[in-house]
């Protein structure tokens, strides 16, 4: 069952839920991951100032770094189906 339909189905669960996986990662760990997923070398980072240059202010949205967990849903029992980055994108990109 996907995380949104079991929030709606849940009457147990009130309050904000956080829709992410459990596993968080850092993004070199995601673009190794991605790599090995699709089969292709991992993408070389962007310069953080090319990024600061180009988005101005809204390059720290990008830049920056929120360890988010999906707590509430976790209490509440909800059990993801792929909570492991590399059994997520093999599930969502190996089709």
């Amino acid at each position: 069952m996907r995380l949104f339909t079991w929030v709606i189905d849940t009457p147990a669960v009130q309050g904000p839920v956080n829709a992410v996986s459990p596993g968080a990662v850092r993004n070199a760990e995601f673009m190794r991951a991605l790599g090995a997923t699709l089969h292709r070398p991992a993408v070389i980072p962007a310069p953080a100032f090319g990024l600061r240059l180009m988005y101005g202010e809204m390059a720290s949205v990008i830049l920056g770094s929120q360890h988010v967990v999906p707590e509430a849903a976790l209490q509440a029992g909800f059990q993801f189906s792929w909570p492991e980055l590399t059994s997520t994108l093999r599930n969502l990109l190996a089709r």
